[in-house]
């Protein structure tokens, strides 16, 4: 029963998110995007002038050209304008290092974009899928946008001032004391492993106060859909420390292993708030992708400890659980 529960929950996922209709999501935006920019569109062949740049690090750049806007043919909306010189612009983008270019921050320019008409910003909408796209009105004026790029701002300057820090383990520091409350876990870690000499300690900190509760991450703080699946913050923690652990895997992880036992053994114990039932899935998940010498004895070990107590664990976690177990 608990198998057939978790196979129709995992099917009415896919097929909610197979329905859902495009439209330019704010977050999405905020949160893939290298720079935000108001600009002004030039001529027809897409050079547009930057009128205010919100972005945390600047362009450096007066007029950019982007080709898709030389043309409302580009755009895959009805009615739209017939012309698209001398609009007045908020566009996403992030640059791409590979092909030395701008591109839109999320999923094309249409989505990445919003026009100014009179005091209002639009963007697109698909109303039916298929279809074609419309332009509807998102923010009654410029004001409620650059709140909500202010207060995303705020997470970005918090994370960036480590670097007004001088020496390597101040840096870190700083890093590491705020990685509980700030949602920029990844990029946390990612900056954390790059100080090799003395990452290790501050890593399996960070693992240790993973395994104990769930805690919030760019994902919930500022949502953003399907794309919220590419961000996998136990797997870039486990993968910073194995990497940085190098010769001593083996044993580091088999602590870890050791503590996962009592985690299981104890859940009829505690309150489901104590123990991250998410960590626990992806901790088993990364070692069956990075396994230690012994592992499939430790599997074994841990199948029978879950089997013991699976009427303690919740039907979803319980399936997860002896799944990766197998």
């Amino acid at each position: 029963m608990k198998k057939l529960i978790s196979l129709l929950f995992i099917a009415l996922s896919f097929i909610l998110h197979a329905e859902e209709l495009p439209f330019f999501e704010i977050n999405c935006n905020l949160r893939n995007a290298d720079y935000i920019l108001k600009g002004k569109i030039l001529d027809e062949q897409g050079k547009i002038a930057i009128l205010y740049d919100y972005s945390q690090e600047k362009i450096q750049e007066k007029e950019i050209i982007i080709e898709e806007f030389g043309s409302p043919k580009n755009f895959a909306i009805d009615k739209f304008y017939n012309s698209l010189i001398g609009h007045t612009i908020i566009i996403f983008v992030k640059f791409d290092s590979v092909e030395q270019k701008l591109k839109p921050a999320w999923w094309g320019w249409e989505l990445s974009t919003l026009w100014k008409e009179g005091e209002s910003l639009k963007s697109v909408i698909q109303p039916e899928n298929p279809g074609g796209w419309e332009l509807m009105a998102f923010y009654n004026d410029l004001t409620e946008l650059e709140i909500q790029i202010s207060n995303w701002d705020i997470f970005n300057k918090t994370f960036w001032s480590f670097k007004n820090y001088d020496d390597n383990k101040s840096r870190v520091d700083y890093l590491y004391t705020i990685f509980k409350w700030h949602p920029f876990k990844a990029e946390i870690i990612r900056e954390i492993n790059k100080e090799k000499e003395i990452a290790a300690k501050y890593l399996k900190n960070l693992i240790w106060d993973l395994s104990r509760q769930r805690l919030p991450t760019k994902a919930e703080i500022c949502e953003c859909g399907w794309i919220d699946w590419e961000e996998n913050v136990y797997l870039e923690l486990f993968s910073a420390f194995k990497e940085t652990v190098g010769i001593n895997y083996q044993k580091e992880f088999s602590d870890f292993i050791s503590s996962l036992k009592n985690m299981l053994d104890h859940m009829k114990y505690k309150r489901s708030e104590d123990i991250n039932e998410r960590f626990i899935i992806e901790f088993l998940n990364f070692m069956n992708i990075n396994p230690v010498k012994n592992w499939e004895e430790e599997k074994e070990i841990l199948r029978e400890i879950a089997a013991n107590n699976s009427d303690y664990y919740n039907d979803m976690f319980a399936y997860e659980l002896m799944e990766k177990l197998k």
